[in-house]
């Protein structure tokens, strides 16, 4: 038989434990990288940029056009960081910038044919 101090200890454990969980799912997702925003777009391709990481990227089906695509991360406290690939039409491939020191506030890609 519980006691009455018994029962409460186990609801308790419970509650904790159900807390708890709830916050793993819902409430600490602070490591999970979201898109701050993205740059214009060229010829399909264009900059998305996070907290200090941005990607020179481009839509479904890649690149519309052939040719050397230059992007530009715009950096805040350091000197702003560059990437150009040379895509072959339809390359989507995902192209990692150099990180920011600070925060990257735009990308800006340009198309060099």
């Amino acid at each position: 038989m519980f006691s009455r101090t018994k029962s409460v200890a186990v609801l308790t454990k419970a509650f904790t434990v159900a807390a708890l969980g709830t916050v793993a799912m819902f409430g600490v997702n602070s490591g999970i990288a979201s898109a701050g925003g993205t740059g214009n777009t060229v010829n399909n391709c264009y900059g998305v940029y996070f907290n200090t990481d941005w990607n020179q990227n481009c839509g479904a089906g890649g690149a519309s056009q052939a040719g050397w695509y230059y992007s530009t991360g715009d950096c805040t406290g350091s000197a702003d960081k560059n990437v150009s690939r040379n895509r072959a039409k339809g390359n989507a491939t995902s192209v990692d910038g150099p990180d920011c020191a600070f925060q990257v506030i735009n990308v800006r890609t340009t198309y060099g044919g």
